[in-house]
């Protein structure tokens, strides 16, 4: 077996896929967004919301910049303009809106009924990512409405409070579909679609989203993209895959330290979890994502350990809670999740397709032109649902289908 030859394959897939320079390609721009959320915010809203957290998130918006900024320094003159103090320098072609030019958005959005899609990246992705970008330009050219919701701490954006993203919380999702149905179909006039796109992790927040939310997920449909039904058996299986083992557990150990690290003064407000001592040892000791998540993640939610983490954050095990329409896109030889995939459930589950390629890897399913093969199934998919007088699960007869194998999610 040439290890250093699939090794390298993977390689170059992965910094074509993640890492190449697409925006002449993909040419989209996007208006960021700060969400707050308050202590008062958490308070008020228990009734709603049983694991929301204060702190900040950001909204990632696919707009049509005004002409002048086509010049890409009147553009970066304009960032400079934007960027609030003490936040990080955005990717390109993605700058903060003001309060009045953010309301100009939502103001054309709200003039018109195309469907909204809200696209949830995976464990470090955002608008830097060209599969991200290619989907968002798919859409957009469509005349549909694009954000990405990006995770605390994740795309640039920052951790305020000590609390770190988990496969478990999915009241920012939540969150936000309820913020604009409020903005967006609350015109009597107006009927309009919503759709959410997960990613690898950004799916699995979906797939545990879908199970919480039931028939009042407000979503019109949802699409997964390379996402784990088992955290366990993935984790367990980019541990046994090379480029897992030698290239992407590196990566990821890369990026939640650097996380930990760029967020140490929020984090330290809980010193008996994320003291400076806690970080240095892990730094010196860990050598793969488990150990990440035994000592924080885990603890965040509770759990004694990150293997019961990971079982208790497996969409899998509530698959059948899910009754939202469901498009499952993967791949046999994703070397990052799990190929064990729960093929016999999905046959039994009216709300679920799933496709499953032989060649994608991890989110990427690039053809022989350089392009992604999921993004035009993922326009087709969401175009397609304007035909139907559907809204929300609830507008659709499922005849009382019902599977009593309910697990609790915290």
């Amino acid at each position: 077996m040439d290890v250093g030859g699939i090794a390298a394959s993977y390689s170059s897939a992965a910094e074509y896929g993640q890492s190449a320079d697409f925006h002449a390609k993909y040419p989209v721009y996007f208006a960021r967004e700060i969400i707050t959320i308050t202590e008062d915010d958490v308070e008020s809203s228990r009734t709603t919301f049983e694991h929301l957290h204060p702190g900040e998130f950001t909204l990632d918006y696919v707009v049509d910049p005004p002409a002048e900024e086509l010049d890409p320094e009147v553009f970066k003159a304009r960032s400079a303009e934007t960027i609030p103090e003490g936040y990080p320098r955005l990717h390109p072609r993605c700058r903060y809106y003001a309060t009045k030019e953010l309301a100009d958005v939502k103001e054309a959005w709200s003039k018109d009924g195309a469907p909204i899609s809200i696209i949830l990246p995976g464990l470090a992705g955002g608008i830097q990512e060209a599969p991200i970008r290619s989907t968002c330009y798919k859409l957009h050219q469509q005349g549909h409405h694009v954000l990405v919701l990006n995770q605390r701490g994740s795309s640039r954006s920052k951790v305020t409070t000590p609390y770190l993203y988990t496969g478990l919380d999915t009241d920012d999702i939540k969150y936000i579909i309820l913020k604009f149905h409020k903005e967006f179909a609350h015109e009597v006039h107006i009927k309009r679609q919503f759709h959410a796109i997960g990613y690898s992790f950004g799916g699995l927040q979906l797939l545990n989203y879908l199970a919480k939310e039931g028939k009042d997920s407000n979503l019109t449909s949802a699409v997964t993209i390379s996402s784990p039904w088992d955290l366990n058996e993935s984790m367990a299986h980019m541990d046994r895959s090379i480029s897992g083992h030698y290239l992407f557990q590196s990566a990821i150990i890369f990026f939640l330290l650097k996380m930990v690290k760029s967020n140490r003064l929020a984090l330290n407000e809980r010193p008996e979890l994320f003291s400076d001592e806690i970080y240095q040892d892990l730094k010196k000791r860990i050598k793969s994502p488990v150990e990440f998540d035994d000592q924080y993640t885990s603890k965040l939610v509770g759990f004694p350990s990150g293997k019961l983490y990971y079982y208790a954050a497996s969409p899998l095990w509530r698959i059948f809670q899910i009754k939202t329409p469901l498009l499952v896109i993967n791949s046999t030889d994703d070397p990052m999740i799990s190929t064990d995939y729960p093929y016999l459930e999905v046959k039994r589950h009216p709300w679920i397709y799933m496709a499953t390629a032989d060649l994608g890897g991890h989110y990427s399913f690039i053809k022989n032109d350089g392009d992604f093969w999921f993004s035009n199934v993922v326009e087709s998919w969401i175009d397609s649902w304007k035909e139907l007088d559907v809204f929300t699960p609830h507008d659709i007869d499922d005849n009382g289908w019902d599977v009593p194998a309910k697990i609790k999610i915290i």
